[in-house]
């Protein structure tokens, strides 16, 4: 049984591609008697190499605490949270649109004259589109003004009570009237895609011929 003796030796060495001296370290493995010339001939056990080099991401966590990891972890988040409410001012005309219909009409009609390769069709859309975008006043008439569901409720409200002095038929004619007025809104913002109508009324005849 021969005995092997683990050893840490180092030396420093100067680079060849920089004027800097670094030191290199490493584990000198001896079996067999260390005072001989060749320690190891006498062993007829297994030869190995290992090749040893440092750890980065241990020794980057050896430098700081979990307190520090909680910090980046919770910053991080934190981040994002606020990324997803800051400058929301600048996104109300995109986000928070009434009524989407008109939008959606000339999309599906850009879709279509798209599928049917109607280039010059899908050219108009496109332009009507991008104009639309351009001008938030024009999306404003596109797409009607906004309301919160409890303001529509009073008006219905109001509406119903309105002819209250009348009897029940006014307050039917009064609610009838807070319903006309939201339907005669519509039909404002419903005309105003007249353009987008007259396209794709254009593209049915077409295909229908």
């Amino acid at each position: 049984m021969r005995t092997c003796i683990y050893t840490l030796k180092s030396n420093e060495t100067t680079s060849t591609t920089s004027s800097e001296d670094y030191a290199t370290d490493w584990w000198n493995v001896v079996c067999g008697d260390c005072n001989s010339e060749n320690p190891a001939e006498e062993c007829d056990g297994p030869s190995f190499y290992t090749i040893s080099a440092k750890s980065t991401f241990g020794t980057y966590l050896e430098g700081y605490s979990i307190l520090g990891l909680y910090i980046l972890v919770i910053g991080t988040v934190a981040g994002y949270i606020r990324g997803a409410f800051v400058q929301t001012q600048v996104r109300i005309w995109m986000n928070d649109l009434p009524r989407v219909d008109v939008i959606r009409e000339l999309l599906d009609q850009l879709y279509l004259s798209r599928l049917h390769g109607d280039l010059v069709l899908e050219e108009e859309v496109y332009r009507e589109i991008i104009d639309i975008y351009r001008q938030p006043s024009e999306m404003f008439k596109r797409t009607g003004i906004y309301k919160h569901w409890f303001r529509e409720d009073e008006e219905d409200e109001k509406g119903g009570g309105g002819g209250g002095d009348d009897g029940g038929d006014g307050g039917d004619g009064g609610g009838s009237g807070g319903g006309g007025k939201r339907d005669r809104e519509r039909e404002r913002v419903r005309s105003k895609s007249v353009t987008g109508e007259a396209l794709l009324q254009r593209e049915l005849e077409r295909w229908a011929i």
